[in-house]
């Protein structure tokens, strides 16, 4: 009988060892498997739509739009003397019920468009708009409620050999559209896309510039890293919770070994506990500079707002834009802009307060959001950032220089503040860049 007993455990020990052989291998298999074998593509072709155009007109404006009459599916745009001034080419791709293309899992996006006209190219893109019909925003009789999910698309990049491919992170909500809506819908989405349009809205446009867009295709992966590492992690600890509930139950250890393999449990919930802390903190970076992102500073903003709203603490928002950042990338490369975005972000670490909170918002725009700071002081600050920053060496060959919009908080409403920042911000590219503008009662420029 005794034998009997020490042969069945050693055959259900054999059967556990496979279990985990088994699980090792499939774990290995799906880390260390190429990317292509969980990548999925979907592939948008436009001349099986309709595609609609139109024009600034709806503004009183003089821009025309229109088919060319040599090269079927293509249209042009004679681009209006009054601003501002665009022509669109719409296609509406949402099914009989409304439902669109969901893109929430694609990362990337290549491009095949056509473009007739003359060779030079200087000064002219087009924007692509993915336009987003979301359940919170988006009102079936208001044309302009989806959300205008774009990304600028260079003349250059057009004579270049088809495809062009784009990250779908590069795209970014229209900032006139985020100006028209009372909640903070800044994030991009791509879960119910209804609309996809090209418009002619910056450089020298004639009838002579043809364009046609011919397809597009989306690629991203069936799984996330994340989700395919939650889920080892989750058959894995379902695989450790089963081996040991069934040694506890077979094997009749002793209490002692039964708080032992319960402090085991409660050590792996608690590192599971730390690494989805860690998730989280490292969602709120930015990768490149190691500063917030537009969601890492969100909590800090939203605590102003309950800080003034209860107390009347004042705090204000500094906007800055590196000058003709997209000159310098087309001058010196990606590589450098790099640089100098890393570089720019340890000098405002290192001339900011510790109260200050300093953040990435977006491609070469900064924000700062300074507690207990009011509008005058909150001015001082930009100007000094703005002089360092003029008489820094941040790059080699030339100066970089930065323009700053300054605004306080007068209401509770954190896009009233960012726009107010914002506009004054233009204000300042508007004067000549490298200088500082204030949104009070008016706009006023400090360094003429």
């Amino acid at each position: 009988m005794k034998s009997q007993g020490i042969k069945q455990f050693a055959r259900k020990l054999a059967s556990i060892e496979a279990l985990l052989s088994v699980m090792v291998i499939l774990s290995t298999a799906i880390i260390i498997s190429p990317k292509t074998w969980f990548t999925q593509t979907v592939e948008f072709n436009a001349d099986e739509y309709q595609t609609t155009l139109y024009n600034d007109s709806l503004h009183g404006n003089d821009s025309k739009a229109g088919w060319s009459e040599d090269h079927e599916g293509f249209w042009y745009c004679d681009m209006g003397d009054i601003p501002p001034n665009y022509c669109n080419a719409s296609i509406y791709i949402a099914d009989e019920n409304g439902k669109g293309l969901n893109l929430s899992r694609y990362s990337e996006m290549k491009l095949w468009i056509d473009h007739i006209g003359p060779a030079t190219t200087e000064k002219k893109h087009i924007k692509l708009y993915l336009r987003n019909a979301g359940k919170k925003y988006f009102k079936p009789d208001d044309n302009f409620s989806a959300k205008f999910n774009q990304i600028q698309i260079s003349f250059d990049d057009l004579r270049a050999p088809a495809p062009i491919t784009l990250e779908m992170e590069a795209f970014n909500v229209a900032d006139w559209w985020l100006a028209l809506r009372s909640m903070d819908l800044s994030k991009t989405e791509f879960d119910n896309i209804t609309i996809i349009e090209l418009q002619a809205s910056e450089g020298d446009f004639t009838h002579e510039d043809l364009l046609h867009l011919n397809k597009i295709q989306w690629q991203g992966k069936l799984f996330s890293d994340e989700s395919i590492y939650k889920s080892l992690v989750i058959a894995w600890s379902t695989l450790i919770f089963i081996l040991l509930f069934y040694r506890l139950i077979k094997l009749k250890l002793k209490l002692a070994r039964e708080k032992k393999h319960q402090m085991e449990l409660i050590e792996i919930n608690s590192l599971l506990q730390l690494k989805n802390l860690e998730f989280s903190d490292l969602a709120k970076i930015d990768h490149l500079t190691g500063l917030y992102n537009r969601l890492g500073i969100h909590d800090a903003l939203y605590e102003n707002i309950k800080i003034w709203k209860d107390n009347r603490t004042p705090f204000s928002l500094i906007l800055l834009d590196i000058d003709n950042f997209k000159n310098f990338n087309d001058s010196y490369g990606h590589d450098a802009g790099d640089s100098v975005l890393k570089s720019l972000s340890d000098l405002l670490c290192k001339n900011t307060r510790s109260s200050d909170c300093v953040a990435r918002w977006g491609g070469e725009e900064f924000a700062i959001l300074c507690s207990n700071t009011d509008l005058y002081r909150a001015h001082l600050i930009a100007e000094t950032l703005r002089e360092k920053i003029e008489a820094a060496c941040i790059h080699a060959d030339t100066q970089v220089t930065a323009s700053f919009g300054v605004a306080s908080a007068i209401q509770p409403d954190v896009n009233d503040l960012f726009k107010r920042a914002d506009t004054a911000l233009y204000e300042a590219k508007k004067q000549g860049r490298n200088r500082t503008c204030v949104n009070s009662d008016f706009l006023v420029s400090t360094n003429d």
